[in-house]
């Protein structure tokens, strides 16, 4: 489940994972985090209402463990993750809260 801060309250997304992760080194579209093989899998979630209803999903590639709050907290990079290169945890957190939002938006809309 995602769960990103809305204007009056917290929504919350359910997702559904890939039966595989990805075999090859890829990066996660909400932290920004780059992974070894098998860290990120492709998600996706039901839209809102009737379309979702009929099987219309958005999908994107996300840290298979779903541990990006605390994937941007990382202050060096590990052979197994490296978060985005030359920014500060703070604009890391601030570019997840914003892309996670826009996910939660396209979902929802």
């Amino acid at each position: 489940m995602l769960l990103v801060p809305g204007a009056d309250e917290p929504i919350a997304v359910m997702l559904r994972a890939a039966s595989n992760a990805v075999g090859a080194t890829a990066m996660c579209a909400l932290c920004r985090t780059t992974h070894s093989a098998g860290g990120t899998t492709l998600f996706t979630a039901a839209r809102r209402g009737g379309k979702g209803r009929n099987g219309n999903t958005v999908g994107t590639y996300v840290c298979a463990d779903l541990g990006c709050r605390h994937h941007v907290r990382i202050e060096k990079a590990t052979a197994a993750l490296r978060p985005a290169p030359g920014l500060t945890v703070d604009e890391r957190r601030a570019g997840l809260r914003e892309r996670a939002a826009a996910f939660v938006e396209e979902v929802t809309r």
